[in-house]
């Protein structure tokens, strides 16, 4: 039977619960010991492959830079997989409110699998004003769960956010590649046992930085430009920026058919729940109504 470690973290105000990474911790229960969001790579609204990417975001919350990136499983869970495109790629998850932990010890732990072509890996983490960094040496040699225990520096301001990256370093001018699966950032000096949630408590972590639209309708308002409305489901972090997801036939005209989205303005009496938006569709009809389909367009309020 494992041990399950329960630590107290105080926020700002000297209380016994703050919020990290958008998760309630509290000094009272076990749950919510992962300050990692996605840690388990279940959710990636972004697709599943991408090609070089290059300080872009692929599986919800994860930033990957100089690598291949592809959804895989480990064994039975899913996972991550890199193979970078220089000599360093880096895993990066920038964690909301990390001040809050400002000289906590925190244990940092994932499991790694197919480990090849590997020199030295490194662990890091940073404030978002670039200073505070720290490294730790990581074996990544050999497959299995690895751990660091570090304590977060209590220099920075107190707004910032903090990145923690897995950077993979090549054998020179080699290329590394690797699995990663079960991330986890919790409070102590112990690594626990994974923190499993369930797929929807992890998406609605994930939603409140980046979502698809739900299904709204909207009108034209000349013979290539719709005013759509765009919502989501759960209340975002910042009022989002917005981008075409799926522009294929994803806005229905209405009695005439689907028209593709080529071109999409910004959001206009935008908040933290969507707003309007002009696009630029295939031709149609001036006053004519529409339905935009669901997942068309991104809403984006990442850190």
């Amino acid at each position: 039977m494992s041990t399950i470690q329960t630590n107290a973290i105080v926020d700002a105000s000297g209380g016994n619960t703050a919020t990290v990474n958008g998760q309630n911790i509290t000094s009272s229960n076990t749950m919510g010991r992962n300050l990692i969001i996605n840690g388990g790579f279940d959710v990636w609204q972004r697709g599943t492959n991408f090609s070089s990417a290059s300080y872009i975001y692929t599986s919800d919350r994860w930033k990957v830079n100089s690598a291949t990136v592809a959804k895989t499983a480990n064994g039975y869970k899913n996972a991550i997989s890199l193979t970078s495109t220089a000599v360093f790629a880096s895993l990066i998850q920038v964690v909301e409110n990390g001040w809050k932990l400002k000289g906590k010890k925190v244990t940092y732990s994932f499991d790694v699998t197919s480990p090849a072509d590997m020199g030295t890996a490194y662990l890091y983490y940073l404030n978002t004003g670039g200073t505070g960094v720290a490294n730790t040496t990581v074996n990544f040699s050999t497959a299995g769960r690895k751990s660091v225990t570090f304590t977060i520096p209590s220099d920075g301001s107190s707004t910032s956010n903090f990145e923690i990256r897995i950077v993979i370093n090549g054998n020179g001018s080699e290329r590394g590649s690797c699995v990663i699966s079960d991330v986890q950032l919790e409070l102590g000096s112990l690594a626990t046992d994974f923190e499993f949630r369930s797929y929807g408590e992890e998406l609605a972590l994930c939603e409140r930085y980046y979502q698809l639209s739900i299904a709204n309708t909207g009108y034209t308002n000349s013979s290539t430009s719709c005013r759509l409305s765009i919502a989501g489901k759960t209340t975002m972090r910042a009022t989002p920026t917005i981008a075409i997801a799926n522009g294929t036939g994803t806005c229905e005209d209405y009695g005439a058919g689907n028209r593709n989205i080529t071109g999409l303005g910004g959001l206009s009496g935008g908040t933290v729940h969507g707003g309007l938006a002009d696009a630029t569709i295939a031709s149609s009809t001036s006053g004519k109504s529409h339905a935009l389909m669901s997942g068309a367009i991104a809403m984006i309020a990442e850190l």
